[in-house]
């Protein structure tokens, strides 16, 4: 009867896939140990060497534009909100103009991007900016 195994990453303990096998069944992939299981396993979780734990929530989408009063509220709760605005007013005259009269940006705005940059956020940063501004409610 067909046993239940994680394939377990050695270097740091995720699972990458569950499989039925053979009972005796020995993985022959370096890196990736298999490991019995009894239905606690899921791809993308973890095992400890002792426990699987589930993988982590799935997080929502980049929203593709966002309005700016939530770009500016989200900067503000992280406290970045006086950074960007003196970085904007001493940027030039696209970026200032585009921080004081956006009443929408865009996540692949090149002006935005180049924006964030100059405020010490990187792309990923910024897309959390994005996930945390669509998710204001009012």
């Amino acid at each position: 009867m067909p046993k239940r195994y994680a394939l377990v990453r050695d270097a740091d303990g995720i699972v990458e896939n569950v499989i039925l096998a053979e009972d005796n069944y020995v993985h022959h992939e370096d890196g990736v140990a298999a490991v019995p299981d009894d239905g606690q396993a899921a791809v993308g979780g973890k095992w400890d060497g002792a426990d699987f734990s589930p993988p982590p929530p799935e997080r929502p989408p980049v929203p593709e534009k966002i309005e700016m009063w939530r770009a500016r509220a989200v900067l503000d709760q992280q406290g970045a909100l006086a950074r960007a605005d003196q970085t904007a007013a001493s940027a030039g005259p696209v970026i200032s103009a585009f921080w004081k009269a956006a009443t929408e940006i865009q996540r692949d705005s090149p002006t935005l991007n180049a924006f964030a940059a100059q405020i010490g956020l990187d792309a990923a940063a910024l897309d959390d900016l994005f996930r945390a501004a669509a998710a204001l409610t009012v």
